[in-house]
């Protein structure tokens, strides 16, 4: 598969406990709206690929 999708929505990244981050975000297209919530080695993976405003392509690599 592939998806177009444009981040219309991102939080900063919150500390819950001691070693655990997580940040959650809204992409959307045509169709409609997804929400994306990274939990710690995600956060460290994810946080910077979604910008605001900016239109990504995710794939599978199947």
């Amino acid at each position: 598969f592939r998806i177009r999708c444009k981040t219309i929505y991102k939080s900063s990244i919150r500390y819950v406990g001691t070693y655990e981050k997580i940040f959650d975000a809204i992409a959307c297209d045509s169709s409609g709206e997804v929400k994306v919530v990274a939990f710690n080695d995600d956060v460290d993976k994810f946080f910077n690929m979604m910008t605001m405003n900016e239109v990504k392509y995710a794939c599978s690599h199947e």
